[in-house]
């Protein structure tokens, strides 16, 4: 029972691990290699993610959440059609989640 739970816990892991890859690599337009090469493939990219370092997948994840939070939080007023109240509604822009269903 143990030795199956352990197993059970590494592929959902691993799961967890391919789709922080998979979110990450569709959020990347390209990566400049260190000799100047800009790499716009998406199966590249998501190549370089999988063979990355944890370091590197933290820095990225960081940069995305620093994004997130520079980004001003605007408002905008909307009528509601049925009882013509008005409301003020946050906009928010979650570049980490935006094409998330």
């Amino acid at each position: 029972p143990v030795e199956a739970k352990k197993a059970q816990f590494d592929v959902q892991l691993q799961n967890i691990i391919k789709l922080t890859h998979n979110m990450i690599s569709q959020n990347t337009e390209s990566i400049t290699t260190e000799d100047g090469v800009v790499v716009t493939n998406p199966e590249h990219i998501i190549e370089f993610y999988n063979n990355a370092s944890k370091n590197i997948i933290r820095e990225v994840q960081d940069i995305i959440i620093d994004l997130n939070n520079s980004v001003k939080q605007q408002s905008t007023k909307v009528m509601c059609e049925s009882c013509e109240k008005t409301y003020e509604v946050a906009v928010t822009f979650d570049y980490a989640n935006f094409f998330e269903d």
